[in-house]
């Protein structure tokens, strides 16, 4: 559930169509649940949903998002 979530917001995401913002919620929350809030996967995640802010005109979320996901990244480095 959690990867098709995620795969449906990234083709609205592809599309234009910025329903995606739900769809990532959903797929956020099931992949702290999933695989926890430090996993890699969490944070390519929250990357994506940084660019949707972003893209949407929301810069001060987008960064607070691509901080936690470069966090999460630098700890299995």
């Amino acid at each position: 559930a959690a990867y098709c979530t995620f795969a449906l917001a990234t083709c609205y995401m592809v599309s234009g169509d910025y329903r995606a913002e739900e769809f990532l919620k959903r797929a956020r929350v099931l992949y702290e649940k999933v695989f926890g809030p430090e996993h890699l996967q969490t944070a390519y995640l929250l990357d994506a949903y940084a660019r949707l802010l972003s893209n949407t005109c929301r810069a001060n979320d987008a960064k607070r998002l691509e901080e936690r996901a470069r966090e999460i990244r630098d700890k299995f480095n």
